[in-house]
């Protein structure tokens, strides 16, 4: 069956954004008629760019504190559905993502999937609660782990969630899983809780949890959060070179609310 799409209803993009080192620049995209956003993919020409924020119709997205590697929206993400924002936008609302610059110039935009809806679907986005929590990113964007060294990424939980995908990713090639071929995963705490599932000797390679990943729902932590909860991963490097390693849990939908 074929089925057609609305006019104005394919892809929702900003322009393109020249992104200096160090920089902060937000790149926004306005809707034309009612939208549902779906699957949100990002883009550069470097691969150490983080983004501090992303916010639906000037409303925060963001469930922690922290800021996420950009790499974790590359095209060649294993994260399909994971990251859709499942937000419903008016026309005339926009969509915008505040991209942070790495150690050289780049050029970075973004593209979100849409589903056309009827303006009576649109719910105001102060209204619809744990929608809002759409990914959990560590602090500090990228947290560099020297050869044969322990590192903790950490987060604090802005509102109740409920976390979902683990995706890991370093500021090289998002495609290239050998960044992480060194790193293994200590221990996954909420709260000082221990979700791994092995002993205190086990350890988890962080290529698991990769961006390009497909072990797909085996990757769920399924784990409530509260407001003010802290979410800590301990990573070792059992490699002789640094890696500079970033991540975020992309949030599910919380059932109980």
């Amino acid at each position: 069956m074929t089925v057609y799409r609305n006019a104005q209803g394919y892809m929702l993009s900003g322009a393109p954004a020249a992104v200096g080192g160090g920089a902060t620049v937000n790149s926004a995209a306005t809707t034309q008629i009612p939208v549902q956003l779906e699957d949100l993919v990002m883009s550069a020409n470097a691969f150490d760019l983080t983004v501090s924020q992303i916010r639906v119709a000037g409303q925060s997205i963001f469930a922690s504190s922290g800021v996420a590697p950009l790499n974790l929206w590359s095209a060649a993400a294993q994260t399909e559905g994971y990251r859709s924002i499942s937000i419903p936008m008016n026309q005339q609302q926009q969509l915008s993502v505040d991209f942070v610059g790495g150690g050289v110039a780049a050029n970075a935009g973004f593209a979100c999937g849409t589903t056309p809806i009827p303006s009576e679907a649109v719910v105001p986005t102060d209204a619809i609660g744990p929608a809002l929590s759409y990914i959990a990113p560590f602090d500090g964007g990228f947290t560099a782990i020297g050869g044969g060294a322990t590192v903790n990424l950490t987060m604090t939980i802005l509102r109740p969630v409920l976390l979902g995908r683990l995706v890991l990713c370093t500021d090289g090639n998002p495609q290239d899983l050998t960044t992480v071929n060194d790193l293994n995963i200590g221990s996954i705490l909420v709260n000082n809780i221990e979700l791994k599932s092995g002993d205190a000797a086990s350890r988890i390679p962080a290529a698991v949890a990769h961006v390009t990943s497909t072990l797909d729902q085996d990757l769920l932590l399924a784990y409530p959060a509260e407001l003010n909860s802290t979410v800590t991963i301990q990573v070792t490097n059992n490699g002789a070179g640094p890696v500079n390693l970033g991540g975020a849990i992309f949030c599910m939908p919380d059932l109980r609310s």
